[in-house]
C-alpha cells in the first residue's frame, strides 16, 4: 500500500525500485491476520468520532507493521500509537 501511495506523485515503477533497492527497503506481502486488526482500529476510529475520511489503508499499515512486528514511520504517529499502542511508531518530530 505505502509502494502505491509512492506512485502517486509521478515516479515510474522503475525509478521507484531503484530508489528503494538503494535503501534496501523491505518488502513483505499483506498477512491475512491484519485484515481483522485493521477493521478493529477503523471502527474504533469511527466510533470514538474521527472522521469518516480516514483512510482504511493508514489501519491496514499499523497493523501489518503490529503484526509483522515492524515499525512505522509517520509524520504524524499519533493515529498509529492510538490505535496499535504496542507497536513502534517513529514520528517526523523524533528525526531531528
Amino acid at each position: 500500500m505505502i509502494y502505491t501511495e509512492l506512485l502517486i506523485p509521478g515516479p515510474d515503477r522503475e525509478m521507484l525500485d531503484a530508489m528503494l533497492d538503494v535503501y534496501d527497503t523491505l518488502r513483505s506481502p499483506l498477512p491475512w491476520a491484519c485484515a481483522g486488526l485493521a477493521a478493529m482500529a477503523w471502527r474504533g476510529c469511527r466510533r470514538d468520532g474521527g472522521a469518516r475520511l480516514a483512510p482504511l489503508p493508514d489501519f491496514y499499515i499499523g497493523a501489518h507493521a503490529a503484526v509483522a512486528n515492524l515499525s512505522v514511520l509517520s509524520r504524524d504517529a499519533r493515529p498509529y500509537r492510538r490505535r496499535f499502542p504496542r507497536l513502534r511508531c517513529i514520528g517526523s518530530d523524533e528525526l531531528s
